[in-house]
């Protein structure tokens, strides 16, 4: 059976939501331009999936940074981060590196980050999620999912996951 049989086998189980995601491909497959940002995205999305798969390692330098975020009463920036934990780890006294470090733990889904004018904190991935849909004036059941990933760091699978526990609770 080939791939496009599949598709058409796979799509007909889907019922309404099958015809609707036809729908979308056959307009997306409309023309070279937009048919070439939608293979793009398939990859994003496929390697996004596979990174799903893997296990999630963090460092003992990012294991104190997120034990610091989650255990702050207000949400910390990067140079808070950097003044607190920048003499047991000397990298971190540099604002740049720490950035990249706690930035690396958002996309990991162990942190999440808002941002309030100039600045950045960081907190739990639900707390980040909760606050930035408020910022949107959004509520778990109708917001940007695409967006609420940009803005948090947090991969697009993450925020799927908290969505449903914000929808159930």
């Amino acid at each position: 059976m080939s791939n496009i049989e599949k598709l058409m086998e796979l799509l007909k189980t889907k019922g309404e939501k099958g015809e609707e995601l036809a729908g979308k491909i056959n307009s997306l497959l409309a023309n070279e331009q937009s048919e070439e940002i939608f293979l793009a995205r398939l990859n994003e999305i496929r390697k996004e999936i596979f990174t799903l798969k893997q296990e999630i390692i963090i460092s003992a330098k990012e294991k104190a940074i997120r034990g610091y975020v989650l255990e702050q009463k207000k949400p910390p920036t990067t140079s808070e981060i950097s003044k607190a934990l920048g003499k047991k780890y000397k990298s971190l006294q540099h604002r740049t590196h720490a950035s990249v470090v706690v930035n690396s733990l958002t996309g990991k889904g162990v942190l999440g980050k808002f941002r309030i004018g100039h600045s950045y904190y960081f907190t739990s991935p639900e707390g980040a999620v909760k606050q930035v849909i408020a910022q949107r004036n959004e509520i778990p059941e109708d917001c940007n999912r695409v967006k609420v990933s940009v803005e948090t760091g947090l991969p697009l699978a993450t925020i799927n996951s908290i969505l449903k526990r914000l929808m159930v609770g």
